[in-house]
């Protein structure tokens, strides 16, 4: 979750590997291979796109990963996530209902 608050933060909501490597291997401790796991489930549930940054320099192409918040992903999954939380809402004020129906009725 740090990763996708970071990258949601981002003013481009976008990173390089060099800047993830930086501000959780380096900064926060994890490995390299956990980063890398990471990433990959991200990516693999659909969180975070990626894609290559090519550039040539001095007649030589350089290569960046570039990783960025899925917007789509949010857009989706936020409307489920709001109708479970008013579906745990609504169950327990029914509850609640119950609750006070017995206690009144003893």
């Amino acid at each position: 979750m740090d990763m996708v608050v970071y990258l949601a933060l981002k003013s481009t909501q976008q990173a390089t590997y060099s800047e993830l490597y930086r501000e959780f291997v380096v900064k926060h401790g994890w490995s390299k291979n956990t980063l890398n796991a990471y990433l990959s489930l991200l990516h693999k549930r659909g969180v975070i796109t990626r894609s290559w940054l090519k550039y040539e320099v001095d007649g030589k192409e350089k290569k960046f990963r570039i990783y960025r918040l899925n917007r789509d992903y949010f857009k989706n999954s936020g409307s489920n996530q709001s109708k479970t939380i008013k579906q745990k809402r609504a169950l327990n004020n029914q509850q609640a209902r119950k609750t006070s129906k017995a206690m009144v009725n003893k």
